[in-house]
This record gives C-alpha cells, structure tokens and sequence, in this order.
C-alpha cells in the first residue's frame, strides 16, 4: 500500500510540472515553448537593440507577423551579484506603469496577463521567468493572437479587454526606476 502511495505520488509531482522557454532563437525566430510543445509566436524581425544599466542589460527585438502587427521582445539578464526585489509580476507591473492586472494563465514560469495602463488603454504581455536574476518577456500581441496561445496552454473562456496595437517599445526602462524604485538589489537581501 505505501509503495502505490507513493508511486502516485511521484507521478503526480511529475506530471504536475511544467517548463516553458520564451526566447529569441538563432534563427531569428521568436519561440515559446511549452512542456513539450513549440509555437512560432512571430517571425519578421525588424529592429533589434541593446540597453546596458549598471546592473542590468537589456536585449530589445521588434518584430511584425503576416498580419502586419508588431510585437516586442524583450530578455533581461541581470549582474550575477543581483537579482530582481520584487517579484516577476509585480516588476513588469513597475516597467510598464500599469493600472490594473488581468492575469489570464500562471503556471510555475510562465504567466499571461493584460495590463491596463495609465491612459487607460490595454496591453497583452507574455512572460517567462525562470529565477531571480533573468526574464523574457513578449508585449504587442492582438487579442485573436492571445486568446490563441491561451487555448493551447488549457486556458478556458476568458473575458479579454480590447487591446491597442503597438508602434513602439512602451515598456520604462531607466536609471531611476533601478535606483530609486529600486527593482534591483545585491543577492540575499529577500524579495517582496
């Protein structure tokens, strides 16, 4: 009896983790996956650059799909003697300036959530968060975008808010907002 206790046990932690990955790939391609599965999330590149802060670097890549909306990537690698303060949720509430929160999917490292901004208007965002120290995240897409990915993930009948479609990378990343907020802090200090 103890031994199928715990074989359903081990079953049931192992098939209650998930991995995802959101990474720009050497192909130029931007790629989620998910326990098993790929998905092609956006394939034109059009820009990419760099930020670099003190203790933070910052890879910026726009990108446009068939249907000619854009979408932006962006991957941050923090110093190996610094981690985030807060936590990924709460950090992408700060960079973007965000209202209000509608967190449609969270499972262990990934997360999609629309974001309500100062001015009222409405984002859809994809994060990948896999410690304290990295974070990708994917902003731009079209609600028909979105709702799609989410129902692959197992999502089910969400209410979206209209989203407005993007020109420019919106999200706030700055000196101040590292320093003096400060979204990042010397490893081992705990995170709020």
């Amino acid at each position: 009896m103890k031994k199928i206790i715990f074989t359903i046990f081990i079953v049931s932690i192992f098939t209650a983790c998930s991995v995802s990955s959101l990474a720009f790939n050497s192909q130029k391609k931007l790629l989620l996956q998910h326990n098993s599965n790929s998905y092609l999330l956006n394939t034109k590149v059009q820009e990419e650059s760099f930020l670099s802060y003190q203790y933070i670097d910052i890879q910026r890549v726009s990108l446009k799909n068939e249907k000619n909306i854009k979408l932006f990537y962006e991957n941050i690698t923090m110093d190996i003697n610094f981690e985030f303060r807060y936590s990924s949720l709460q950090t992408l509430k700060i960079i973007f300036d965000v209202n209000r929160t509608n967190l449609i999917y969270k499972k262990s490292n990934l997360l999609l959530t629309q974001f309500m901004l100062k001015d009222g208007s409405y984002i859809n965002l994809m994060a990948e968060t896999s410690g304290t120290q990295d974070m990708a995240y994917a902003y731009g897409f079209s609600n028909e975008e979105f709702k799609k990915i989410a129902k692959e993930l197992g999502v089910k009948d969400v209410a979206f808010k209209d989203v407005v479609l993007l020109r420019k990378y919106i999200s706030k990343w700055n000196q101040t907002k590292l320093i003096l907020e400060p979204l990042v802090r010397p490893i081992g200090r705990g995170i709020y």
